[in-house]
C-alpha cells in the first residue's frame, strides 16, 4: 500500500501471523492528527488487503484455531484486559480485568496450542497505582508475581503457581501438557515446569534448568526452548533443546537482541549494538542449521552507508529472501527497509516507522 501524506508518523506494531500463516493481525497507531489506534488484519503477501477489525489499544496476542478470532490485550489509560476479538464484526469479549497486574512483558498471555486456554503472569495484588517501570523487588505487593491459567471463554480461573516470589515468562510446551515458567524462589532465577491437565495441574512445579537469570521467554518452536538473556549491558539470544519439558543443552548461544527465526527455522535474524554509538545497532542472521547460503554457525552482518537500526525486532519475509528493518538516517529521520539477504541490498519501503 503506497504511503500518503496522510500516512507519515504512523506505524505498526505487535504483529501476529494466523496459525495458517495466510494473514497477520496487528495494532495500527496513526499519526496525532488521525483517529484512535486500531487493530488491523492484512493478507499476509505484498499489497495484501487490510481491514479494520476494531478501534482502540488492542494489542493482538494471538489467533484462535478457528481463525475466526483473536486473544488480544487492551489498554485503558494503562488498565489492562484480556479480551477475545471477532474478526467478523470486531465485537469483543472480556475475558479478564487485569488492572495494574500485569506489570512487566514478561507476564504476556500465552494461547495453548488447542485454544482452550490462555496462561500468563501477574502480580498476586492488585497495586493502587502503575507500578514503575523498574519494579522487581521483594516488596510483596509490587514483585509477587504468580502464573494464573484462564479458560479461553472466561469462565473460570486457576492459580497455578502461588509461591512467593517473580514466577513469569510462561510458554507452553508443543503438546500443551506443560509450561515453562522462571521463578526466582530458591535466591536466583531458574526454568521450572508444570503439568497441566484439563487446565489444572497435576502436581507440583519441578526444576528443569538452574541459573537463567535475565531471560526473557520467547516461545518454542521445533522442540527448542527460545528465549532471550538480558544481561547489563550485554543481551544474549539463546537457543536450547528442550525435551520432556526439560532443558537438554544449549545448542547456540550469541550476543544480540530482539531475535526472529526465519519460517524454516534455520535462520535467526537480530540485532547487535553498533560499536561506539549509542542505541545504534546492526541487522545480523545467524545459521542455525546450514540455509540459505550460509553454513551451521555462520553469521553475517547487514552493514549500510544508510544509518543504523534501532533495537526492534526484523521482520522475515515469507520464502526467507530477506527481512524488514527501521533504519534511522544520520538526518534523524527513518524510514523501513527490505534487505537482501543474498546481496546485502536495501530497498526503501512506502512506509514510516519509529527504530
Amino acid at each position: 500500500k503506497p504511503r500518503t501524506p496522510e500516512d507519515f508518523g504512523s506505524y505498526a506494531q505487535t504483529p501476529v501471523l494466523s496459525r495458517d500463516e495466510k494473514e497477520i493481525a496487528y495494532l495500527w497507531e496513526p499519526s496525532e492528527k488521525d483517529p484512535p489506534l486500531e487493530l488491523r488484519v492484512m493478507e499476509n503477501r505484498v499489497g495484501g488487503k487490510v481491514r479494520k477489525v476494531a478501534t482502540g489499544n488492542l494489542s493482538p496476542m494471538a489467533w484462535f484455531p478457528d481463525g475466526k478470532s483473536i486473544l488480544a490485550m487492551r489498554g485503558i489509560q494503562r488498565r489492562m484486559q484480556l479480551e477475545r476479538v471477532l474478526l467478523s464484526d470486531g465485537s469483543v469479549k472480556v475475558l479478564k480485568q487485569l488492572e495494574y497486574r500485569l506489570a512487566s512483558t514478561q507476564g504476556s498471555p500465552r494461547l495453548s496450542p488447542d485454544g482452550r486456554h490462555i496462561v500468563y503472569s501477574a502480580l498476586a495484588v492488585n497495586p493502587k497505582e502503575l507500578p514503575p517501570p523498574v519494579e522487581m523487588t521483594r516488596n510483596p505487593i509490587v514483585g509477587d508475581r504468580h502464573i494464573y491459567l484462564l479458560a479461553a471463554d472466561g469462565s473460570s480461573e486457576t492459580e497455578i503457581v502461588k509461591t512467593t516470589g517473580n514466577n513469569q515468562n510462561p510458554v507452553w510446551t508443543p503438546d500443551g501438557r506443560q509450561v515453562l515458567f522462571t521463578s526466582d524462589r530458591s535466591g536466583r532465577t531458574d526454568l521450572w515446569a508444570i503439568s497441566i491437565e484439563n487446565g489444572r495441574p497435576t502436581g507440583p512445579p519441578k526444576k528443569v534448568w538452574e541459573g537463567v537469570d535475565g531471560i526473557v521467554a520467547l516461545g518454542i518452536r521445533g522442540g527448542s526452548y527460545y528465549y532471550e538473556h538480558r544481561q547489563e549491558q550485554t543481551d544474549y539470544v539463546h537457543v536450547s533443546e528442550v525435551a520432556d519439558g526439560r532443558v537438554v543443552h544449549e545448542l547456540e548461544t550469541f550476543v544480540g537482541t530482539a531475535p526472529r527465526w526465519s519460517y524454516d527455522g534455520k535462520l535467526v535474524a537480530f540485532k547487535r549494538p553498533h560499536p561506539g554509538i549509542k542505541d545504534a545497532f546492526d541487522l545480523v542472521v545467524h545459521a542455525i542449521e546450514a540455509g540459505g547460503g550460509m553454513e551451521a554457525g555462520q553469521e553475517r552482518i547487514y552493514p549500510t552507508s544508510l544509518g543504523t537500526t534501532g533495537s526492534g525486532s526484523p521482520m522475515w519475509l515469507h520464502d526467507g529472501s530477506g527481512v524488514v528493518t527501521g533504519i534511522r538516517r544520520s538526518d534523524g529521520t527513518a524510514s523501513m527497509y527490505r534487505v537482501d539477504l543474498k546481496t546485502g541490498g536495501y530497498t526503501q519501503l512506502p512506509a514510516s516507522v519509529r527504530v
